[in-house]
């Protein structure tokens, strides 16, 4: 039987230490009713004119884990449609008039899509291949003219003329993120990822994670198309991604770039990646300083610039992750990475240094996974489609909306029986100037322990990291408070370190793992079986 194990961190904060500013605004969600909107979760989709193109995802919700059930074919997503949330109208045509192998990688899900002007570019997607008779990773870019399309659509006309396709190896990822910055196309992480799905990893199916950022120009002069100019920064730890956000920045000195948020999955243990990446055209710099610990799949979210205090914001609406915040600040890990409500902010500060911050508001259920967020027409932005903040006018404004994803009706269901459903539901985002009434709370846990295996029948590995060196001690006690054992570690160098403790004669139940170092102290509670 699998067991959904808990885990609970209570951080202490040095006395005297200083935390960066805190920013005050905050956010409303209100749900608008849009009565033909498509339930769709991870899509690709562009906008133009105030009017959003959905294309390729899913009409069911998370992945079954029978192999004969997931990404099964008959929710692949068959139409292409058109949404106008001003006006409440949605617009739609099947793919059956186009030819196979486009309307094939317009079924899948998890594709990557970067606009350029009038253009939408999508590459790679996972689904079921009737052509092929097999699920695959499909490996072409297409060329969607957006207003054509749009116009088509509406019409009842051909779709066909305003969609071109390259086949290209280099193209097919899935579950990867593609921007576009200075002009030059960058596909970064996912991976390659053909024949039917199972979690038991019996021999159906091969999986390679690319590890790379490909960078590469896109020819296209409205009949043809070529990659040119291509490169790749490949790495093996900080680029082994996938599943992840992908959000555009301002960068401190003002240049503009990318940030890789997250992802998974790490290569000893099926769990999310907890620091990010940046990306700018002359390369990727890893954080592992920094410990991201809410919002961890792909949801939702949207990046914001404060030109006068010079600080970047990116705001995650729900998803998945493995933590979570309660109201007094106490960080809850687990492990099985389940669907949250969790609204957060990462800020990177004027001095470089990066904070996160879980607001006052929730998502109304367990939404946001596989999500977009679709930033107003109205709302001023940068080249790269980072809000001005500065420039937005008025201490209320709709700042865009939420559209689509994943709702769960429990926090964990992929080990049981129970489903989720894609959303159609349209959320208007308000955007407030300062919010007052409830502060954000910071996230930290100073010394990123973490404890395994859980639940424990014996010896538990407790691993922690140290930001200069000190004296570590580490206390264990009951569910009473009884101290159970002391373990003195004497004084321990700057970095990672790892203690084995010794488990199996203390009683069953819940045991409190408290490690000091220094005038930092971190507890988490571990179940003994």
């Amino acid at each position: 039987m699998i067991k959904h194990i808990f885990f609970l961190i209570i951080v202490q904060v040095a006395q005297g230490a200083v935390l960066p500013a805190q920013s005050n605004f905050g956010f409303i969600l209100d749900p608008i009713s849009v009565p033909a909107a498509p339930a769709l979760q991870s899509f690709a989709s562009g906008h133009w004119n105030g009017e959003w193109l959905l294309l390729g995802g899913r009409k069911d919700g998370l992945h079954r884990r029978q192999p004969f059930a997931a990404f099964d074919e008959a929710a692949q997503n068959d139409r292409i449609y058109v949404l106008n949330p001003e006006t409440k109208q949605v617009w739609s045509a099947p793919l059956t008039g186009l030819p196979a192998a486009i309307a094939e990688q317009l079924r899948s899900t998890n594709l990557q899509a970067a606009q350029r002007d009038s253009i939408l570019y999508l590459t790679g997607g996972y689904g079921y291949s009737a052509t092929a008779a097999q699920h695959l990773t499909y490996p072409q870019l297409l060329a969607v003219n957006m207003p054509g399309i749009i116009r088509a659509i509406r019409e009842n006309g051909n779709l066909a003329p305003y969609i071109r396709m390259l086949t290209d190896q280099r193209m097919a990822v899935s579950g990867g993120q593609m921007a576009t910055l200075n002009g030059r196309f960058f596909l970064a992480g996912g991976h390659r990822f053909d024949g039917q799905y199972n979690p038991m990893n019996h021999p159906t199916f091969t999986q390679e994670y690319t590890n790379e950022v490909r960078i590469f120009d896109i020819a296209d002069n409205g009949a043809t198309l070529a990659i040119s100019n291509y490169t790749a920064w490949r790495d093996t730890q900080h680029l082994h991604r996938r599943d992840y956000n992908l959000a555009p920045a301002i960068f401190p000195d003002g240049h503009p770039g990318l940030t890789v948020f997250s992802g998974v999955f790490q290569y000893n243990d099926d769990l999310p990646w907890l620091y990010p990446v940046d990306i700018d055209s002359a390369g990727y710099t890893p954080h592992p300083e920094f410990a991201q610990y809410l919002n961890h799949y792909h949801c939702a979210h949207v990046s914001l610039f404060d030109e006068q205090n010079g600080q970047q914001h990116t705001v995650f609406f729900g998803g998945m992750a493995e933590y979570t915040l309660d109201p007094s600040g106490i960080l809850i890990q687990d492990i099985n990475v389940p669907f949250v409500r969790t609204i957060a902010r990462v800020t990177r500060h004027a001095d470089g240094s990066l904070e996160e911050v879980k607001l006052p508001v929730e998502m109304p259920e367990l939404l946001g996974s596989g999500a977009e967020f679709f930033v107003h027409p109205d709302i001023p932005v940068f080249s790269n489609g980072v809000i001005r903040v500065n420039d937005l006018p008025g201490d209320s404004i709709l700042l865009g909306y939420i559209f689509g994803g994943i709702r769960s009706p429990q926090p964990n269901i992929f080990f049981t029986n129970v489903p989720s459903e894609a959303m159609p539901t349209v959320y208007r985002v308000w955007w407030l100037k300062n919010t007052t009434e409830t502060a954000a709370l910071p996230v930290t846990n100073p010394l990123r322990m973490r404890i395994s295996p859980s639940p424990s029948t014996g010896d538990m590995l407790v691993n922690y990291w140290l930001p200069k060196k000190a004296a570590v001690r580490i206390r264990l006690y009951g569910a009473s408070g009884r101290l159970l054992g002391e373990f003195d570690e004497g004084e321990r160098t700057e970095g990672v370190h790892w203690i084995k403790l010794e488990a199996s004669g203390m009683p069953k139940g819940i045991v409190l793992v408290n490690l000091l170092a220094g005038d930092v102290q971190v507890s988490q509670k571990v179940l003994l079986e």
